[in-house]
């Protein structure tokens, strides 16, 4: 049975093994609490088992007002999401990732840019912080940095994501996170695909800012092309439950196959140019390549990869 409605705001926190970034998180959330005047709490969820989280959550729970710690013993993004809509009480819920560290102003914007808007959802930007990352041949901005949109813009379907979004909480009583997806990740664009599939309009709010930490180890092409063939399974695998059929699929798998092709031709050619750019038509090759697996219907666990 949904919670009623007694605060404002439901800040929502999954968290999973990573306590040293989930104390960084709450230490800027608490600036970004006290500038947004309204009744709210915050959720944090423990995907872990062995409640790593807990110790953080205990030294924080006498500083920040209405802090609530729950676990989800099962390992998935999903559910842990989910659970931190059941326990939400707030008319609007904020998303943010343990990995992250929102502006002071970032719920501020929010609940003043909302009604500004007819919109329901939100998505402010998430901007990288590199940690301790040596020089690399990798071009950062290239390969980390999203395209920002004005505030006001209506988004597509395919820039839609949970690390920082503001939406109304009766969206998700009737659009749940499939737990199908609590591994392999593309959770959240599943969920809000089917949002704006019914109507729900997603609007870009360009000053809430949060911005995401990005450890070494993700700043290698080996995790980029992770990341792309998951992205193109996961994409693939959602389309083919919206738009199913052999026709569809045969469809699907030639275009991937002629992508293979296309970049794969293009390989050596781009190294002429650089090793970004050939990174880059190896990153696009990659993606055809979750393109075919998600027609296979093959998983590929990400989330349980990069948690290892």
């Amino acid at each position: 049975m949904p919670q009623q409605n007694k605060f404002d705001i439901s800040i929502c926190i999954a968290t999973f093994k990573r306590p040293k970034e989930l104390n960084r998180l709450l230490e800027h959330l608490l600036p970004a609490l006290e500038k947004c005047a309204v009744d709210k709490e915050v959720i944090l969820i423990d995907n872990d088992a062995a409640q790593a989280a807990m110790p953080v959550f205990e030294s924080w729970r006498s500083r920040i007002k209405n802090l609530t710690y729950y676990v989800e013993p099962v390992q998935s993004i999903a559910l842990a999401r989910n659970l931190a809509v059941q326990k939400a009480r707030g008319t609007w819920i904020a998303f943010i990732d343990d990995d992250e560290r929102p502006h002071e102003n970032w719920l501020m914007v929010y609940w003043q840019e909302k009604d500004r808007w007819p919109a329901e959802a939100f998505l402010g930007p998430v901007l990288p912080v590199f940690e301790n990352v040596k020089d690399t041949w990798l071009d950062r901005d290239l390969f980390f940095n999203r395209k920002r949109h004005e505030t006001g813009t209506v988004l597509e379907p395919t820039q839609l994501r949970s690390g920082n979004i503001f939406l109304k909480r009766v969206l998700l009583q009737t659009h749940e996170f499939k737990q199908e997806y609590g591994l392999s990740g593309g959770e959240d664009f599943e969920c809000f695909y089917r949002m704006h599939r019914s109507g729900t309009v997603f609007i870009s709010c360009d000053n809430a800012i949060v911005h995401e930490h990005v450890p070494p180890d993700r700043v290698r092409l080996r995790w980029l092309l992770k990341r792309a063939f998951a992205g193109g399974q996961t994409y693939t695998k959602i389309r083919s439950e919206v738009f199913p059929g052999f026709l569809q699929s045969t469809k699907t798998l030639v275009k991937a196959l002629a992508g293979i092709v296309v970049f794969g031709a293009l390989l050596p050619f781009s190294m002429l140019a650089g090793f970004n750019v050939a990174a880059r038509i190896l990153i696009k090759a990659t993606v055809q390549l979750g393109h075919i697996a998600g027609v296979s219907g093959s998983a590929y666990n990400f989330y349980r990869e990069t948690a290892k």
